[in-house]
């Protein structure tokens, strides 16, 4: 009998102890994500996709966007870390990847040129969002529609090469060797870029955003031509925005 009660209250002791031991370490593993969330709170990461259009030497009927050769429109993909520094502002560090691509018929004179280039930008820079939805309605809390423009500085470190149109044959190229057979050291140049956009929260820690964004650049080489212009490129993109820790 005296037996059983010992090994009964063994058992009891025992339990106890499992039961307490599982809490612990339930608290430690609820702790650690707590901690994890506050350690990235109000900080967001955007994915996105779009559409890369160059503006400059090679390029057809520059200044409009619809009246384009196919050729002109390239896909980007781009990553944002964000920081929500304000209600109304946020710090962004944006990573862009992919093509910029031009194609001309003929120049002012109207001699045919049939020329076409081909260049790889990888772009990074910090910007400043400022939510204009915010300002102006600053006591409606919860938007679920909300707009904002953007502005920063970066850098994009680039590559090109020029070809004719119909033989394909070589013209010129920047960061490549060997009549545009080999890639060599990217080039760089400085790259400013603003936007408009709009955010469309979905739930709690996922949003649909649209951005239209304008890049001024430093460099007259993107194209592989140098006529003395500054280059620039647009990137319209369409992203997912989502919440990585707590939000304030």
């Amino acid at each position: 009998m005296r037996r059983r009660l010992f090994i009964g209250i063994g058992v009891v002791i025992f339990t106890f102890l499992m039961v307490a031991e599982v809490d612990a370490q339930a608290h430690k593993k609820n702790a650690f994500k707590q901690s994890l969330r506050n350690s990235f709170k109000n900080w967001y990461l955007d994915i996105n996709l779009g559409s890369l259009l160059f503006y400059g030497d090679i390029s057809y009927n520059e200044m409009t966007v619809f009246a384009r050769e196919p050729w002109d429109y390239r896909l980007g993909e781009g990553i944002i870390f964000s920081k929500r520094i304000h209600k109304t502002m946020d710090a962004r560090f944006q990573f862009l990847n992919g093509r910029l691509a031009g194609v001309k018929r003929e120049n002012s004179l109207g001699y045919s040129v049939d020329e076409y280039f081909l260049a790889s930008i990888r772009e990074v820079n910090a910007n400043l969002l400022v939510n204009i939805s915010k300002i102006a309605y600053p006591r409606v809390y919860d938007n679920r529609f909300t707009y904002f423009v953007t502005l920063g500085a970066g850098m994009n470190f680039f590559r090109s090469v020029k070809r004719a149109l119909f033989t394909d044959k070589f013209v010129n190229g920047v960061g490549y060797s060997n009549l545009g057979e080999t890639k060599a050291g990217r080039l760089s140049t400085l790259v400013f870029p603003c936007s408009i956009g709009t955010n469309m929260t979905m739930t709690r820690t996922l949003s649909l955003n649209f951005e239209i964004g304008y890049r001024f650049t430093s460099s007259d080489k993107l194209d592989a031509t140098v006529s003395g212009a500054k280059d620039h490129y647009s990137y319209v993109d369409l992203g997912f925005k989502i919440l990585l820790g707590s939000q304030k």
